[in-house]
């Protein structure tokens, strides 16, 4: 992206700050951002951290969205009939499922900031 090579100072600093945004994926980048000014590396490196970030955690409350949803439906359904035909099955099998897509999601995270982390260490810029 950038022909300029980072120091070994950048390069480090962009690679703290992706481990950092495993633990705290918004507060990291975003402080980032606002500390460390002088340099074009870590900036483009926390602003697609950043990007990442908010594009999962967009997902994730969007799937939050759609479970709160289903479930409000369902027990509206469920009143609606007086209860007639309950079962908790449905319900516990919607929240595992909910728990392993959250899961994956957020071992999806853990993932890229780790793989940013070594990028950043290595010199190379964010695409």
């Amino acid at each position: 992206m950038n022909a300029i090579s980072p120091d070994r100072k950048e390069r480090l600093a962009a690679s703290a700050m992706h481990v950092g945004s495993a633990f705290a994926p918004i507060l990291a980048p975003l402080v980032a951002l606002a500390v460390i000014r002088d340099s074009e590396f870590i900036q483009q490196h926390a602003k697609h951290s950043l990007r990442d970030t908010l594009v999962l955690k967009g997902t994730v409350v969007l799937l939050g969205l759609v479970s709160l949803a289903y479930s409000l439906v369902a027990l509206y359904t469920q009143y609606e009939s007086g209860w007639q035909g309950f079962s908790i099955w449905p319900i516990v099998a919607k929240a595992l499922i909910v728990f392993v897509l959250l899961s994956i999601l957020e071992t999806y995270n853990l993932f890229l900031a780790l793989r940013d982390a070594t990028r950043a260490y290595a010199g190379v810029w964010p695409h």
